[in-house]
C-alpha cells in the first residue's frame, strides 16, 4: 500500500507522469518478489478504478519481474480480458476503441503467454494485433510468443513471427529502441532445432 501511496501522491505533482510512476512501483514490487503485495492492492484498493490500466500494467509486471508469469496472466484475465469493455469505455479504451487493449498490458500478457499450454494462439493473436496496428513490440514480448509457440510445437506460428521479422529488420520503431535481434544464418539443417 505504502508504494501505491506515494504514487498516487507524486501523480498529484506531476500527473502527466501518473502512468510512469504507477510502472516503476510495479517494476519496484516485482524486482523485490513483492508481487503478492501488488497483487493485493489491486485486488483490495479503490485505486483500480482511478488507476485502470496502469495499475492493471503494474501489476502484472510486478508478477513478471518475480518470476510468476501465471500470476500476471491471472490479473489479465481477471480485471482485462473478462471486462465488459462497453461498461469501462471511458476508462479504458485505447486509440478512440473501447475493444482495443492498452498496449503495454498487450505487451505484458504476450510476455507470460508462454507459461500456458495452449498459451501459442492468444500469443499469436496480441502480436499481430500489434503489428497491425503499428505499435511497437517489446523484445520480450517477442521472445514470450515465440517461446509460447515453441512449448504448444507451433512450428507455423514461430515461421509467421520470423517472417514478419525478416521482413521488417530495416523498419524503424516496431521493436523497443535498444533491443537487439541478432539472426544467424545456419550452414546445416542439423543447426536448426525447435
Amino acid at each position: 500500500d505504502l508504494v501505491f501511496d506515494a504514487v498516487m501522491q507524486l501523480s498529484m505533482v506531476s500527473p502527466q507522469d501518473q502512468s510512469t510512476y504507477i510502472l516503476a512501483a510495479g517494476t519496484a514490487l516485482g524486482k523485490t518478489g513483492e508481487w503478492e503485495a501488488a497483487v493485493e492492492f489491486l485486488d483490495n484498493s479503490c485505486a483500480f478504478n482511478q488507476l485502470g490500466p496502469q495499475l492493471v500494467s503494474s501489476v502484472m509486471q510486478a508478477c513478471l519481474l518475480s518470476g510468476k508469469p501465471d500470476a500476471a496472466l491471472s490479473v489479465f484475465e481477471d480485471k482485462v480480458a473478462g471486462v465488459d469493455h462497453k461498461t469501462l469505455a471511458d476508462e479504458w479504451q485505447w486509440g478512440g476503441n473501447p475493444h482495443t487493449l492498452d498496449p503495454i498490458m498487450r505487451d505484458l500478457a504476450m510476455r507470460a503467454l508462454w507459461g500456458r499450454d495452449n498459451g501459442s494462439s492468444l500469443a499469436l493473436k496480441y502480436f499481430h494485433d500489434s503489428v497491425k496496428e503499428g505499435l511497437t513490440i517489446s523484445d520480450d514480448a517477442l521472445l514470450g510468443v515465440l517461446r509460447a509457440c515453441e512449448r504448444d510445437g507451433n512450428l507455423d506460428g514461430c515461421l509467421s513471427v520470423l517472417e514478419f521479422i525478416l521482413q521488417n529488420t530495416s523498419r524503424d520503431n516496431w521493436i523497443v529502441p535498444g533491443s537487439e535481434l541478432n539472426i544467424c544464418e545456419c550452414e546445416t539443417d542439423e543447426a536448426v532445432k525447435l
